[in-house]
């Protein structure tokens, strides 16, 4: 079985507010709740999620993804996200 690694830097600046954008890095549930709406997100770890994304339908085939997704940070910069897996329910 082949791994493959993406990895992608991102450049952004980020106004001052009177929260530090720091604080909400180190708090992972915070920032996958930011992706996607919080009733499609089940919290496996601390760092690890189960994401329900938008169900596809196509005529009469239903399609349901999930993926799981780890999100960490490095010091107050860089904020990782890995995709541990990924499945499709269908009927």
């Amino acid at each position: 079985m082949s791994h493959s690694q993406v990895s992608q830097t991102l450049k952004m600046a980020v106004p001052n507010e009177v929260i530090p954008i720091e604080h909400y890095l180190r708090q992972p549930q915070r920032l996958v709740q930011a992706i996607t709406d919080p009733s499609r997100i089940q919290q496996l770890s601390l760092s690890d999620f189960r994401l329900q994304l938008k169900p596809l339908q196509f005529m009469m085939l239903h399609i349901q993804p999930m993926v799981e997704l780890g999100i960490w940070t490095q010091g107050d910069e860089v904020l990782n996200l890995r995709s541990l897996g990924c499945e499709i329910q269908g009927a």
